[in-house]
């Protein structure tokens, strides 16, 4: 009886997670663009590659790329690229991923 109980609680828990496990890359997947997605959009010429955007980013904002991500929002797709600037300030500038034009750029507040 108790290995039994134990069994239906394991299960219980592994259940619980996987669901909790299958939500939370599911939201994941409503904003951010996986790998083989970029590849598609950039073969169907939906947006730009990766490398052109950072090309005109660092003539911008000179210093190294901390993070580059491709988003999906309501217009289209859009770069977000984080760079440490040569004075340890860092920025983000958001770029159209079909134009390239520059959308934005904010310094990121240090704390």
């Amino acid at each position: 009886m108790i290995k039994r109980f134990w069994f239906s609680r394991y299960l219980l828990a592994v259940l619980v997670s996987v669901v909790l496990l299958f939500s939370f890359t599911t939201t994941l997947a409503d904003n951010e663009t996986d790998q083989d997605e970029a590849l598609r959009l950039k073969t169907e010429g939906e947006i730009l590659p990766l490398e052109t955007i950072l090309e005109k980013a660092k003539t911008i904002r000179a210093g190294k790329v901390l993070e580059a991500e491709l988003e999906k929002k309501s217009g289209g797709y859009i770069y977000e690229i984080e760079i440490i600037a040569d004075d340890g300030s860092i920025w983000e500038l958001k770029y159209d991923a079909k134009t390239a034009n520059l959308l934005s750029q904010e310094e990121e507040d240090g704390h």
